[in-house]
């Protein structure tokens, strides 16, 4: 049998039959060897490829949406460090695969045994028992992520970057391409990566024109779609595909858009402000007794607090619903005026120490208000200290009827234990977030020197009930010196919108 041959001047049409996914197998073998030992013909294989991404996306037509008045926007949490790091490796990925794999009739089978993404950061992130271990940098072939609460970051091969918030339930389909079924992610989308697409289990798609964006799918279907930058097709059967600009919002439900508006402003509620009786927009301080659900000014106070189990109301608040002392050993704890219990507290001593201190701290020592070397008692930061045990839920209802207008994003804020023990023995605590009832965030052994917990919690909607939670870790309170700083509850201010102002896109 002969060996095929690949002579220099059909290089070049090879090449491209390589990029365009049309090389026939029988030239495969042939051509996989000629790239292994001729570095020329691998430097214009490359080339190629290079060419090819540029060209796909300086011709590819981008119809003009109505013209809107774009808002500043805060950037998402991307690392620029990425975007350099994904081209190179969605570029290598590309060429590996391309190389090194034999050619499939079937792109999802292809996909389906090798990888399409990788998992880029990790925060708090609790995947469900049956998902494989994760790590950043372990390799995602086409498949499902059950992520519970925290938050995980997926960069796919074409260099899309989705950031996912607990929990989320996200397929990946190939390398560029991913179904959301519930939950929230943000995307950023390089131009390399431009057309990804996210599809919804009603066959609406989602389809990117160089941008980032945001969507929210609930378990009942109702999706909201948020673009920060550039432009998003919304796709939705056989009609024409919608196009959302920068600072656009629309609500998808049952594959019909049934609002649109325009994104006004964005800001961030101070929860230490809340938590001492104010509106989120002011700088109060006040101690708040979990005990009984008392506020009073910054003081004296009674250090020592016994809890009752119960779930105590807040008279001198419109924000907060109510108040309580973690208490284990009593069994389920009651949450919030809507009757949501949770009954994973643990064993824990039933008792406190201090009142829940907003805006301020028993002792003002900086070395305890202190979080990586930002001290959180100096402006223009805010702190609030929960030395366990502590229980207290914000009213979101309430917030959205002081701020009308208001769309709330996400809980943020960074927590540590900063009291360092001086006595041998555990010193442990734990740190809870619940929507309804539901837990977002558990973090049941924390410790001084650990590394700090960057809260990022979406909301939505429909949630009702934010409840934070501190325990002692099943030991005892000592040493257990909780402080959250500058936790804020994000917000984006939405406009009506009056009129049509988008365009139909170009349907893929």
């Amino acid at each position: 049998m002969t060996d095929a041959v690949i002579h220099p001047d059909s290089l070049h049409d090879l090449l491209c039959a390589l990029v365009d996914g049309q090389l026939p197998a029988a030239e495969f073998d042939a051509l996989h060897q000629r790239l292994l030992t001729d570095d020329d013909a691998m430097d214009q294989y490359l080339r190629l490829v290079d060419l090819n991404t540029e060209l796909t996306f300086r011709c590819t037509p981008s119809p003009a949406a109505a013209p809107l008045s774009t808002p500043t926007l805060s950037r998402p949490r991307w690392r620029s460090v990425w975007y350099a790091a994904a081209a190179l490796i969605a570029l290598t990925v590309t060429a590996w695969f391309a190389l090194f794999s034999p050619p499939s009739s079937s792109t999802t089978s292809t996909s389906q045994s090798r990888p399409v993404a990788l998992i880029s950061e990790l925060r708090n992130a609790v995947f469900a028992s049956q998902q494989a271990p994760m790590t950043p940098g372990s390799e995602l072939t086409a498949g499902p992520i059950e992520l519970v609460s925290g938050s995980a970051q997926v960069m796919f091969n074409s260099t899309a970057l989705v950031d996912l918030s607990g929990p989320c339930s996200f397929r990946m389909i190939d390398d560029n391409r991913a179904l959301l079924t519930r939950g929230r992610l943000e995307a950023h989308v390089p131009p390399a990566a431009r057309g990804f697409i996210i599809e919804l289990p009603d066959g609406t798609r989602l389809i990117d024109r160089g941008t980032r964006f945001r969507v929210t799918l609930d378990s009942d279907g109702r999706c909201e779609v948020l673009v920060t930058e550039g432009h998003v097709d919304i796709v939705t059967g056989s009609k024409p595909a919608h196009r959302l600009a920068a600072g656009q919002f629309a609500v998808i439900d049952h594959r019909s858009i049934t609002r649109l508006a325009t994104l006004s402003a964005t800001g961030r509620l101070d929860l230490a402000d809340i938590l001492a009786g104010g509106d989120g927009a002011g700088d109060r301080t006040a101690m708040l007794n979990p005990a009984d659900g008392s506020l009073r000014p910054v003081g004296d106070e009674s250090i020592y607090l016994q809890g009752d189990g119960k779930y105590h109301p807040v008279p001198d608040s419109a924000l907060i619903d109510g108040v309580f002392i973690p208490d284990g050993s009593r069994g389920p704890m009651t949450l919030d005026s809507a009757g949501h219990q949770f009954g994973g507290f643990g064993q824990t001593i039933g008792k406190s120490w201090h009142s829940i201190w907003a805006g301020a701290v028993p002792d003002e020592r900086t070395d305890l208000t202190t979080i990586d070397d930002t001290n959180y008692l100096q402006p223009p930061h805010r702190l609030v200290f929960m030395h366990p045990n502590k229980g207290v839920t914000i009213d979101l209802d309430a917030v959205r009827r002081v701020h009308p207008g208001m769309k709330l994003i996400e809980l943020t804020a960074v927590a540590a234990c900063t009291l360092e023990p001086i006595e041998p023995g555990p010193a442990t605590a734990g740190l809870y977030v619940f929507i309804d009832g539901t837990p977002r965030l558990t973090h049941p052994q924390m410790r001084y020197g650990d590394a700090p917990i960057r809260l990022r919690v979406a909301l939505r909607d429909g949630d009702r009930f934010l409840t934070l939670a501190t325990t002692d870790g099943g030991d005892t309170t000592r040493y257990d010196w909780v402080v959250l700083g500058d936790a804020k509850l994000t917000y984006e201010q939405l406009a009506p919108q009056n009129q049509q102002t988008s365009t139909e896109g170009d349907t893929p």
